[in-house]
């Protein structure tokens, strides 16, 4: 089975500052309305604790004389001081790496933010905080992008454990799948087999579903004609959500931008670049690897034979950030057919030799120039190890900058 989606490290979805409220209403008609702000505490000699300040405010003023109450997901916090203004500190301590929620409530105001706590984090920095709002789930979340005018958080996002891919390439002998499912026989592990995130309303409305059952993943394709079960990999079922900022900082209001593969969630754009534009609409651009087998091209620029595989090319769509959109199309087929409807164009580099679209164009970066014009497209060749080699895909770390000539 072919897929047609590239793998990152995994990657928390992380702000370095963070503040927002949270609101109620008491019997009295009295608005309590807390917010937090989180501070790094550098220490040395082991993991930095964070501090937090908590305003509560009644009916929008700032109230000393409170005692608010706090709730950790982990760690330990000291006595909460009452600094006069409104304000109420307290520090938190601790006592292993991950993510630390921490809520604060006064009456009818409550709000929750969870702090990531890394083994080490650099002193330009301020405390690492998990995106509030509909971002993070408990499955995967990765490829994060922003939009340049800070107002759309794009994320690649899937219902499944990050961690069945390890299982998956692991030997058999050590409990894994030996880098086939299928053979000797079917392997099943609960990172493979379960779905621990949502693919539903509030979070991933409109998440396609053709793969999943309940809590199962089915391990089939639709658009690969796969049966339930038979799927050789351990193909992700993703898709690219985009969400609102929030008058509080939180991300929300998800809609996702996405090809239409039959319900898989398999291909999937990459790398999203955006240029916001006056009508309101938004220039992306973004690498996908479509799997025509018509999509080669000639390596050695002798102009004659068209016959090296041209992997991951860069296209681009003018989208409505808000509104979900289709990349476009895909029929039944192995690897699947283009359909009839694809708005994506591809960005011409040229068809021919090691600096055109032969190998990998991925992660594309379009560099918007300060009165909106394009200026250039650069490119990650993650997968381009050795020009002289069209088969060597190993990572050496090369660059490339396509300058734009016209248009």
């Amino acid at each position: 089975m072919q897929t047609v989606f590239r793998l990152c490290l995994i990657c928390a979805i992380t702000t370095l500052f963070s503040c927002g409220g949270g609101s109620g209403n008491s019997n009295n008609n009295t608005v309590w309305k807390v917010e937090l702000a989180f501070s790094r505490v550098d220490n040395p000699s082991g993991l930095d604790p964070f501090t937090v300040d908590a305003t509560i405010l009644r009916d929008g003023s700032p109230t000393a004389g409170l005692q608010p109450l706090i709730q950790l997901g982990r760690g330990t916090h000291d006595a909460v001081s009452d600094l006069g203004d409104g304000r109420y500190r307290f520090t938190v301590t601790p006592d292993q790496t991950g993510e630390y929620p921490v809520t604060v409530s006064f009456e009818t105001g409550s709000l929750t933010r969870t702090a990531l706590v890394l083994k080490s984090v650099h002193a330009d920095w301020g405390q690492p905080m998990s995106v509030p709002g509909l971002v993070n789930t408990e499955g995967y979340e990765d490829g994060a992008t922003i939009t340049p005018d800070g107002q759309y958080l794009f994320v690649q996002t899937g219902p499944q454990y990050f961690s069945g891919l390890f299982v998956f390439l692991a030997p058999r002998a050590n409990g894994g799948c030996g880098g086939d499912r299928l053979n000797p026989v079917i392997c099943h592990h609960p990172w493979l087999d379960t779905l621990p995130g949502t693919y539903t309303a509030p979070e991933r409305p409109g998440f396609f579903d053709g793969r999943f059952s309940g809590s199962t993943f089915l391990h089939n394709s639709n658009a690969f004609g796969i049966d339930i079960d038979q799927a050789p990999i351990f193909a992700f079922a993703t898709m690219f959500y985009g969400f609102k900022k929030q008058p509080d900082g939180s991300f929300s209001e998800p809609f996702y931008v996405a090809f239409d593969d039959l319900n898989d969630a398999i291909a999937n754009p990459f790398g999203m670049s955006f240029r916001m534009n006056a009508d309101g609409s938004a220039t992306m651009i973004f690498a996908h690897n479509d799997g025509d087998p018509g999509a080669v091209v000639d390596q050695d620029n002798d102009n004659l034979t068209a016959a090296v595989d041209s992997g991951f090319d860069v296209y681009t769509l003018d989208i409505t950030p808000g509104q979900n959109t289709s990349l476009g199309q895909y029929t039944v087929g192995n690897p699947p057919v283009r359909g009839s409807f694809f708005p994506s164009a591809q960005v011409n580099f040229d068809k021919t030799g090691t600096e055109g679209a032969y190998g990998t164009q991925g992660n594309p970066h379009l560099y918007v120039l300060n009165d909106g014009s394009i200026d250039s497209i650069w490119t990650d060749d993650e997968f381009d190890g050795d020009d002289a080699d069209p088969g060597n895909d190993s990572d050496i770390g090369d660059l490339s900058v396509y300058t734009l000539s016209s248009g």
